[in-house]
């Protein structure tokens, strides 16, 4: 991941990292961690997303696939 480094190196249980299988995104999204709910609504909105093929169509579309 393109993030891995900065974990690595500023973590301490500051960050969580998530990846997305299945692909060879180098994309990351970081969120303070001051800001649970925004987290818990990423993740709502990738796991609908994901269900709906939303996440399919648009790996398609940008050849992630």
């Amino acid at each position: 991941s393109s993030i891995k480094p900065v974990i690595e190196t500023s973590g301490d249980g500051k960050y969580e990292l998530f990846v997305i299988e299945n692909t060879d995104e180098n994309t990351a999204l970081a969120i303070s961690k001051e800001y649970p709910e925004l987290a818990k609504q990423v993740d709502i909105i990738l796991e609908e997303m994901s269900t709906d093929g939303t996440l399919a169509a648009l790996k398609e579309k940008w050849h992630l696939v």
